[in-house]
């Protein structure tokens, strides 16, 4: 589903591919967003910048997407 969301995905592994796959998911069903809407094209964007800008372990970018704040 990240594929079809941004184009610069292509270039991830299948294992970056999956763990965001799993971010994502997690992160729509906590904030209540329906996949294949405008809101979590923004969640799927958001995601793949912060991976892009280093932000690599699955456990920031749930914290950092769900809006928690015990992140490191």
């Amino acid at each position: 589903m990240l594929q079809n969301h941004h184009p610069s995905a292509a270039g991830m592994d299948a294992d970056d591919l999956q763990m965001l796959q799993r971010v994502f998911d997690t992160v729509c069903e906590r904030r209540g967003i329906a996949k294949n809407t405008a809101p979590a094209t923004d969640v799927a964007a958001d995601l793949i910048a912060m991976f892009q800008h280093g932000i690599r372990r699955e456990d920031q970018l749930l914290a950092m997407l769900s809006g928690t704040r015990d992140f490191p």
